[in-house]
């Protein structure tokens, strides 16, 4: 899904291996403009998290994040996630292995958390 702000888009979600049977799938997103409004990202994770369950109607939301990614560990721990795992030494990225850090939110989570966690995305 495109996100877009004042018509412009600067960013996407993306949900693969949609498990119905198990109501579950994995997340990816990117904000691809430098120049977004501060709290951007917070509203698109949001809105993605609140697809996930409210539309797709999944139980659980994985994420998975390099290591070495701390804006990106500390955006899914913001949303809500809490780490599953650590793959080690997982992938190589410029002539180096790294940790693949798992992580997963749990819609009854997400509930307890919504509205807090909608307030900081969109009145920040």
């Amino acid at each position: 899904m495109v996100f877009e702000l004042e018509n412009r888009p600067i960013g996407l979600v993306y949900y693969v291996g949609i498990d119905r049977h198990n109501g579950r799938a994995e997340w990816g997103f990117y904000l691809g403009v430098e120049d977004a409004p501060r709290g951007s990202g917070s509203a698109l994770g949001v809105l993605g998290v609140e697809f996930a369950f409210m539309e797709l109607k999944l139980r659980k939301l994985c994420g998975e994040v390099l290591g070495y990614n701390e804006a990106s560990l500390r955006f899914h721990r913001k949303l809500g996630f809490c780490e599953e795992g650590r793959l080690v030494r997982h992938v190589e990225k410029h002539g180096e292995y790294h940790d693949v850090v798992l992580f997963a939110l749990f819609e009854e989570d997400w509930q307890k958390n919504r509205k807090a966690l909608e307030e900081l995305a969109f009145h920040e």
